[in-house]
């Protein structure tokens, strides 16, 4: 239903980097403990195809990193698979 995006590093201005919402025509530059969210389904429960995004790559090598934290907000119960036994 949501995604978060937890940016974990800054990025300069004009560096590049920065979450792309194509379709919305935002940018948005990563600052360090900011948090972005953004609901993927409509209000009828479909895909929200505004919300296709894409994270830029900066410009150059000596534009620093780009950290971030992804987590997503399920509406329906989400099973895990154990891969061992402790």
């Amino acid at each position: 239903m949501y995604t978060g995006l937890a940016y974990l590093s800054d990025v300069c201005e004009g560096c590049g980097g920065e979450t792309e919402f194509p379709l919305l025509g935002l940018k948005v530059l990563p600052k360090k403990g900011a948090l972005l969210l953004w609901r993927n389904l409509d209000y009828e429960q479909q895909p929200d195809m505004r919300t296709l995004h894409a994270g830029l790559p900066l410009r150059g090598p000596s534009d620093g990193e780009k950290l971030a934290a992804n987590f997503w907000v399920c509406a329906e119960r989400f099973e895990t698979y154990r891969t061992s036994t402790l």
